[in-house]
């Protein structure tokens, strides 16, 4: 349902004249261990980072990524928080992708909260689409947007 959601808003953008912002947030949970994707429009990642610079168009590191983006989620699992630790970054066109260390929890994976403003600071028309991945599990999505910043999903 959240695929055929965003190729919808997709097929939609190229017929309108607004644009409007989207980004993908992967959740892979695996009994106590959690991967974390997120993918972002490079250029809008990048304007939001530099926003109070004169560096609009270069590239943030890895370093600056991990601090904005320590600054606007908050991970909490099982209600503890966790803290997201940027593994590795790949750049694909005009998306950049984050890959975050894995997170392990002493015992079972049964909530995951949320909290997300990236990107909302710059577009006031962002979305985030969020997807938590469980095996032999149904996908679950969810939207974030500026009304919507916070997550809380039992597993």
């Amino acid at each position: 349902m959240v695929y055929f959601f965003s190729l919808i808003l997709a097929f939609c953008s190229a017929a309108c004249t607004h644009d409007f912002k989207l980004s993908m947030l992967n959740f892979y949970v695996e009994d106590n261990e959690l991967a974390v994707e997120f993918r972002f429009e490079k250029n809008d990642l990048i304007a939001s980072i530099n926003q109070n610079s004169d560096a609009t168009n270069v590239l943030p590191s890895e370093e600056q990524i991990q601090f904005y983006l320590a600054a606007q989620t908050t991970l909490k699992i099982n209600e503890k928080a966790v803290q997201l630790d940027l593994a590795s970054t790949r750049i694909e066109e005009d998306h950049i992708h984050l890959l975050f260390a894995k997170v392990e929890v002493p015992s079972q994976i049964k909530s995951i909260h949320f909290f997300n403003t990236s990107l909302l600071d710059k577009f006031n028309d962002q979305i985030h689409i969020i997807q938590i991945h469980q095996k032999d599990k149904e996908l679950r999505g969810f939207q974030m947007d500026k009304d919507r910043t916070s997550i809380l999903e039992e597993l």
